[in-house]
């Protein structure tokens, strides 16, 4: 058997064919390939934009701790030619120099601390006295009174005070009450 002739138009199939498939198999290769650049150029990799991010934010730190410092030893110096100032003002006037005390927590000077007062002893002049004064602001004020009321009423404005009448004010024999806590109020019996 012999070969079969090729025709012309049959050699174009083949070369046609055989020319799509190098195209395609290049596109395919050059895709492949600028997929796995465009991949590898896109991974993400720790970049050295993060690692001048850490630095600057070291240096920032660094630079905040510097300045509180400068500023805490400016304040001291300060601190120190008021305190000449101070003795030298007193020299001139001969007063005393006085100690800077801290402020109060509302900003009004200097915080005291009241001074501690016994506990009242029952059936004394004292608790007496005391009882009397309770009982007439009581009997003004039928639906009761809280134990803070009580005592802005006496004129007792010290917590020490303050917890003198809540003291008494807890006497079961004189007074009784309502409530819990704060809305605790007091009546006469």
């Amino acid at each position: 058997m012999g070969r079969r002739p090729r025709d012309r138009k049959w050699r174009m199939e083949v070369d046609n064919a055989i020319f799509f498939r190098v195209i395609c198999l290049t596109r395919v290769c050059t895709s492949f390939t600028t997929s796995r650049l465009l991949t590898e150029n896109t991974m993400p990799k720790p970049l050295p934009i993060t690692d001048e991010i850490q630095q600057i934010k070291a240096r920032l730190r660094e630079l905040q701790n510097q300045q509180l410092e400068e500023l805490r030893s400016r304040r001291r110096e300060l601190a120190d030619e008021l305190a000449t100032v101070e003795r030298q003002i007193a020299d001139i006037t001969g007063t005393p120099v006085q100690q800077a005390a801290a402020p109060a927590a509302d900003g009004q000077g200097p915080r005291k601390r009241a001074p501690k007062l016994p506990k009242l002893v029952k059936d004394s002049e004292e608790y007496k006295e005391i009882l009397r004064n309770v009982q007439t602001t009581l009997a003004k004020t039928p639906t009761g009174l809280n134990g803070k009321q009580v005592a802005d009423a006496l004129g007792f404005q010290q917590m020490n005070e303050r917890n003198r009448i809540k003291e008494l004010l807890n006497d079961n024999r004189f007074f009784k009450k309502t409530g819990q806590g704060v809305s605790t109020k007091f009546f006469l019996r």
